[in-house]
């Protein structure tokens, strides 16, 4: 009996150790089962996480290459098909801002959904963006332009690509110790093919750190150029036709440039107004030497390889006809553009198929009856926000300030909602009022010539001593621009600078006068604002308008810093992103 008990007991040992290790293999292919179910579950949700972000990458860079608005609404939406799944992407518009839209994109592995929805603006960090650190000296030369030494450069800067990435050369000049007080973004690289460092000697300068090898901006792009300024014209024609001019000049003056005259102030009332006179004309001037002069243009038939001598502001002429000068407020020429069907938010848009001046003469040089000359009046002032497009130059005759809050440091306050785009598909220019006196040498003359149907417009400051009216002309010491600058033609800067045997501009002192910009400035190359050695022109004064890039106001039409950059990133706290398992 004993070993019968014996063997019963084995025999129930074997048959629950034969249960344990039962129970334990099911566990054990379960929880097997369980990991390799959650990493097919893994899988899926990351292919379908990763498709989603394909097609936001997808959207934004097609948004790259079309970067206006009707373009955008052209591309609407897309999808991509992948191996282990697919993802739809759809882009819209963001009123009222028209460079700011959002990019929702979905991306699926199977039954699992992950979706990307994120808001995207034009990147607007820079304030002074450059196609090539270069100043034509003539028809097929260029020479290098510095950044010299007492200059402050209180803007971001973009250079584009000059050459190769690698080469040798440096894409940005300096001479001495100028102040890059914000961050620089070069297209180069920084090292040489060789492994050269070409920035070791002048890193120190860059005060706000500088990256290399980025992408460029489109300011060289002729065509896109174009098709924005169309957009802009064509929006404006249907909604305001009487803000389109085509300026007819008067053929009895030399070398004539057709032009409209705009003066911004603001009324006795603390109202803005434009006073716009139509059918200018310029008296052009070039000088004979092209080793005489800093003035050239982008030769618009060469694709930009080269250059030529354009005709300066010497002065110019008003016609007589009373009906070609008149004021409006701003407020009657605003519009509010739609895109897509979408009303965007109002604002103000000029547009001149010809050359634009922008400035005043002296207040007291003003009718008896015009508003101007009142004594609270506020010449060469602008309230509202406005562009102005022009597919000649715009020569800027005055100081241009925005109405409204300034801060300590003199840029617009960041309550300020005024502001001014200026774009030209030649030049924006400084003029140089005092250079009437050298023509008038030259003709042996000590008066403007008389001519029929128009008569004398003085600009600037007049010189001491001289009465109202007198050619005797010059500016400020202290020049101050307040505007988003794109300038397609060439370089943002001074005429009539000294070189060679040119005497160069009348300054009010002759060393050391000084040039505010407080915006931005967009340029296909670089013009001469003054001598480096400070012998005649500006020394520059550049300070960044933080209300255009960090969205408090817009420049109408999209003109703004990053209007042509074609790169969109995501505003701050603009990106959402949440999975879901499908029906």
């Amino acid at each position: 009996m004993m070993r019968i008990n014996k063997k019963g007991s084995v025999l129930c040992f074997v048959l629950i150790t034969l249960m344990i290790l039962a129970i334990f293999g099911f566990g054990s292919l379960t929880a097997a089962y369980g990991l390799r179910h959650r990493a097919v579950v893994v899988k899926k949700e990351l292919a379908a996480k990763y498709a989603a972000e394909a097609g936001y990458e997808k959207a934004v860079y097609l948004m790259g290459q079309r970067i206006l608005p009707y373009e955008l609404g052209q591309i609407n939406n897309g999808n991509i098909s992948f191996t282990s799944g697919n993802c739809d992407y759809s882009i819209s518009w963001v009123p009222p801002n028209m460079e700011t839209y959002r990019v929702t994109s979905n991306g699926r592995c199977g039954d699992y959904e992950h979706t990307v929805s994120v808001t995207v603006k034009q990147e607007t960090g820079f304030g002074n963006a450059i196609g090539a650190s270069i100043v034509p000296s003539g028809p097929v030369e260029t020479t290098p332009v510095y950044f010299a030494t007492g200059e402050i450069i209180d803007m971001p800067i973009h250079i584009n690509c000059f050459g190769e990435p690698d080469d040798s050369a440096r894409d940005i000049f300096i001479k001495g110790t100028p102040n890059f007080l914000r961050k620089v973004n070069m297209g180069e690289s920084r090292y040489s093919q060789g492994g050269s460092d070409k920035y070791d000697d002048v890193m120190r300068l860059f005060r706000g750190g500088i990256n290399f090898d980025q992408p460029d901006n489109k300011i060289t792009d002729k065509d896109l150029l174009n098709k924005k300024i169309t957009f802009f014209k064509n929006t404006l024609q249907a909604l305001k036709p009487e803000l389109v001019f085509t300026p007819s000049k008067n053929n009895n003056v030399t070398n004539g440039q057709a032009a409209v005259q705009l003066e911004f102030y603001v009324a006795s009332n603390g109202k803005g107004y434009v006073q716009i006179t139509k059918d200018c004309t310029v008296r052009g001037y070039k000088e004979g030497d092209n080793d005489n002069t800093w003035d050239y243009c982008i030769d618009q038939d060469s694709g930009g390889t080269t250059y030529e001598q354009y005709n300066i502001y010497g002065y110019h002429y008003i016609p007589t006809t009373a009906s070609k000068r008149y004021q409006v407020s701003m407020d009657n020429i605003q519009i509010t553009p739609s895109y897509g069907g979408v009303e965007g938010q109002p604002e103000s848009r000029i547009y001149v198929d010809g050359n634009v001046i922008i400035g005043s003469k002296e207040k007291d040089e003003m009718p008896s009856t015009s508003p101007l000359r009142s004594s609270s009046a506020k010449l060469n002032t602008l309230q509202g926000q406005v562009t102005i497009v022009a597919t000649g130059n715009v020569w800027i005759v005055n100081d241009i300030k925005l109405d409204g809050a300034h801060d300590d440091e003199g840029r617009p306050a960041a309550n300020n909602k005024n502001v001014l785009g200026i774009v030209a598909k030649g030049l924006v220019k400084i003029v140089d009022p005092g250079k009437v006196e050298g023509i008038l040498d030259d003709l042996h003359r000590t008066s403007v010539p008389s001519v029929s149907g128009a008569y004398y417009e003085p600009v600037g400051e007049r010189d001491s001593s001289y009465s109202a009216g007198s050619y005797h002309r010059h500016l400020n010491r202290d020049t101050v621009v307040e505007a988003a600058l794109t300038v397609a033609g060439g370089g943002w800067g001074a005429e009539n600078v000294k070189r060679g045997s040119n005497d160069g501009r009348k300054d009010e002192n002759y060393y050391e006068d000084r040039l505010y910009v407080r915006g931005s400035i967009c340029e296909a190359i670089r013009g001469v604002v003054g001598l480096a050695n400070g012998d005649d022109g500006y020394r520059k004064h550049y300070y960044i308008d933080e209300r255009l890039t960090n969205g408090t106001v817009r420049v109408p039409g999209g003109f703004g810093p990053g209007g042509l950059s074609g790169e969109f990133v995501p505003v701050p706290g603009g990106w959402r992103e949440f999975s879901s398992l499908e029906d």
